[in-house]
């Protein structure tokens, strides 16, 4: 529609929404495709004398490339950044942590925490939950591996 002046009114274009379903399919197939499915499971870990600690923090690292190419893609909108780590979890009080796995926290310009993503195949069936929530890291048993700034 025409404005004052002549011109055509455009509005502005909506920012894309987060992609949950992207992100989720992108991270189960790095998990399936990559060294992290032949190096990141109990039998392997284990035989090298390592645990499921090594496993997730081995696999950040797949997981944080994951990450990066979702921000190329536009999967992960401009602005939104990620911190990927591990935590210890599925704790039992009085014995402590029984398993280390990898998350994905993902933020929104403003820093706000718009999703986190559980990641982990220690146990030989990949697994990534998106109805992780969030991480404390600040909390001794979490370890916050690779920051990754907004694009």
């Amino acid at each position: 529609m025409p404005v004052a002046g002549g011109s055509v009114g455009l509005a502005p274009s909506p920012e894309r929404p987060l992609s949950t379903l992207t992100i989720t399919a992108d991270l189960l197939l790095a998990i399936t495709t990559s060294s992290s499915v032949l190096t990141d499971n109990m039998p392997w870990r284990v035989l090298q004398g390592e645990s499921c600690v090594q496993a997730a923090e081995h696999r950040a690292e797949v997981v944080a490339n994951t990450v990066k190419n979702l921000q190329t893609t536009g999967a992960i909108p401009p602005g939104y950044s990620a911190t990927v780590g591990t935590v210890s979890g599925y704790a039992i009080p009085g014995v402590g942590s029984i398993h280390t796995y990898t998350v994905v926290e993902i933020k929104d310009p403003k820093g706000n925490v718009v999703k986190t993503i559980e990641v982990d195949n220690y146990v030989g069936v990949p697994v990534v939950n998106p109805f992780h929530s969030t991480v404390n890291w600040n909390d001794p048993y979490n370890n916050a591996i690779q920051k990754i700034p907004a694009r």
